[in-house]
């Protein structure tokens, strides 16, 4: 998170030892922070707090696609496999 950013130098969420893995590998320099501002860009989390307070909720779009993860995972798909239809 942009405000604990001075803690990775005492280790303390670096991003390098824990990046971001997706279909295609892995984003390293990319935390969870990122990927909520990735969800929140593509219209699928709306962030309705404040930048010290973040809280966040889906959006229609974004309900449309966790119904969609739901069942696919109810039908024994797995995350790899996981393609929204939007």
């Amino acid at each position: 998170h942009p405000q604990f950013v001075h803690m990775s130098r005492w280790g303390i969420g670096d991003r390098k030892k824990y990046p971001t893995r997706y279909k295609g590998g892995e984003l390293a320099d990319h935390d969870d922070w990122d990927c909520v501002d990735d969800l929140e860009l593509v219209g699928l989390l709306e962030n309705v707090g404040t930048g010290i307070v973040p809280v966040f909720k889906l959006t229609a779009l974004g309900r449309m696609v966790a119904a969609q993860l739901r069942q696919h995972k109810q039908d024994k798909g797995t995350w790899a496999t996981f393609v929204p239809k939007i």
